[in-house]
């Protein structure tokens, strides 16, 4: 645990972000670390009580949700949903299954081209979202390739509503938040008692105030239709809480990695929901979340009894939690660092992606270039580097550090930043 705080603390340091929460719990012991503030610069001091968004995270509860809805007889994982919701029409739609969508095996393109802010705050929002499906770009037929993708939760949490009768919000509290006790988790900024709101953590923004020095606040409300991807916000009481319900379930966790999808990492897998590694020592399961000026991570670690969580309200908190991640696998024997799976390099060429436009790649051999040309026709450009593993990294602009590569299996499709995207002439 010491290591674990002194990981997180240095990982923070020079950082502009307000605050985090660092929480351990194994074998009935627990320790919180709070820094910071709920506001940069003011606010309250930050504890186990204070509510952060969970982001990503919320994918892990939509899978705990969809697993009960399974032993419960209402749903079968490998059944296409085009059964139940003939309007689809699309094939592609059609032929989905919970399984797909729960491991990222959709090929759907990973983000609707506008904000969801547009389907409105009603309990109608994430069908009217749903109902522009037909507009998202399909990059690999489903079940082909692994691509990180918040449409296809958004899609499951839709086929949640459709099982139950009532929002999916509802359901998440009546199939998993009331269940465990966890009080102090919320599906909306506006679901939190308003003698609570001083315990909600602002989101900052990566930039800072010109004339404060200070990390800038950003909006904390997200659109709903939003939600099933990462719209749950609660305390690292009740995170801790919720991972220890799940470490408890092993029949559950050990469906979770039941089947295991490749990734763009081959020490990392996709389970149900859940990142799944097989360290020297024990399985892992973990789940890292990020949304505009928040960053999470959940880590499960069934043999050594172990829950860890990290919650923090900057962009920062993400290099935070990753820290956190690489002690835990260094305590459970794992390499450093993870190791990239063989990808191919990707050909010159126009490539539709989530977001954006499209993205083209110039140039020849050492001189490759990669051009973001965005909806509004601006262009961010970038050289590329070569990767060993194949592939090239991204020098420069929003996806430095990055690696675009081909999918082996098919050429035509590209993966960045663990998105799919696909040549147009392929």
């Amino acid at each position: 645990m010491t290591r674990l705080v002194a990981d997180a603390a240095g990982a923070a340091a020079g950082s502009s972000i307000p605050g985090y929460v660092v929480g351990v719990e194994q074998g009935g012991d627990q320790r919180i670390v709070a820094r910071g503030t709920t506001i940069a610069g003011g606010g309250s001091p930050i504890d186990e009580r204070t509510i952060f968004r969970w982001c990503s995270i919320t994918k892990t509860a939509m899978a705990a949700v969809v697993l009960e809805l399974e032993d419960r007889g209402v749903v079968s994982l490998d059944e296409p949903i085009g059964r139940r919701w003939e309007f689809l029409g699309d094939p592609h739609l059609s032929e989905l299954t919970p399984r797909i969508l729960l491991t990222h095996m959709s090929g759907l393109e990973a983000e609707l081209p506008e904000g969801l802010a547009e389907f409105g705050s009603g309990d109608d929002a994430l069908a009217r979202a749903v109902s522009e499906f037909g507009r998202l770009r399909q990059f690999a037929p489903p079940g082909a390739a692994w691509g990180y993708c918040n449409t296809g939760f958004w899609l499951l949490g839709r086929l949640i509503e459709t099982l139950v009768g009532s929002t999916v919000e509802r359901a998440v509290h009546e199939l998993l938040l009331n269940p465990n006790g966890l009080a102090s988790t919320f599906t909306s900024v506006g679901e939190i008692p308003s003698a609570d709101l001083s315990r909600l953590a602002l989101p900052h923004a990566r930039d800072t105030d010109h004339a404060t020095g200070l990390a800038r606040t950003t909006e904390a409300v997200m659109p709903r239709a939003r939600f099933a991807s990462g719209g749950l916000l609660g305390s690292t009481a009740d995170l801790l809480r919720f991972g220890r319900s799940q470490l408890q379930m092993t029949d559950r966790l050990d469906r979770v990695a039941q089947i295991l999808v490749p990734t763009d990492s081959m020490s990392r897998s996709q389970g149900l929901g859940w990142i799944v590694e097989q360290t020297p020592a024990a399985t892992m399961f973990d789940h890292s979340g990020f949304f505009v000026g928040y960053a999470s991570q959940l880590i499960v670690v069934p043999a050594a009894d172990l829950v860890v969580t990290m919650v923090g309200n900057g962009a920062a908190a993400w290099d935070i939690g990753e820290a956190v991640r690489a002690e835990i696998r260094r305590l459970l024997g794992a390499p450093g660092g993870d190791t990239p799976t063989d990808m191919a390099d990707a050909e010159p060429g126009v490539y539709d992606y989530p977001e954006v436009d499209h993205i083209s790649i110039s140039g020849a051999g050492s001189r490759l270039e990669m051009h973001v040309v965005e909806r509004d026709g601006r262009v961010e450009s970038s050289a590329l580097r070569p990767v060993p593993t194949g592939g090239h990294e991204v020098v420069a602009g929003e996806f430095s550090g990055c690696t675009i590569a081909a999918l082996p299996a098919d050429t035509a499709v590209i993966r960045l930043a663990e998105r799919l995207g696909r040549r147009r002439d392929g």
